[in-house]
């Protein structure tokens, strides 16, 4: 489309002469569309690599935070479970306190 127009075309053309006096060989169509090609490197592998890095690291640390909370819930439970009896203890005392404190004192 761009060759199509004629000023663009002769800018072109002595572009590509400018080049080739520098030794710098044309670009055909043959070339466009080599480079539109599959390329031997790819650019996007070195990001896809930290990307993965990443994410096994990500996936790790998801995965021990989970057994941390584990381990935080049963101890929970276990300190829960053993303060069971002195929280009834606490609860007696403080209705007595209640029932202390509702009674006139003259």
């Amino acid at each position: 489309m761009i060759k199509k127009n004629p000023g663009v075309a002769s800018a072109l053309s002595n572009l590509e002469s400018d080049t080739r006096d520098r030794g710098v060989p044309p670009l055909t169509e043959e070339g466009e569309k080599a480079q539109l090609g599959p390329t031997l490197y790819d650019k996007k592998a070195r990001r896809a690599s930290m990307d993965f890095q990443r994410v096994a690291h990500l996936e790790s640390d998801n995965h021990d935070l989970r057994v941390r909370i584990g381990e935080l819930d049963r101890e929970n439970e276990a300190l829960r479970s053993r303060l069971s009896p002195s929280k009834e203890t606490v609860e007696a005392i403080t209705d007595g306190l209640a029932v202390f404190t509702q009674c006139a004192t003259n």
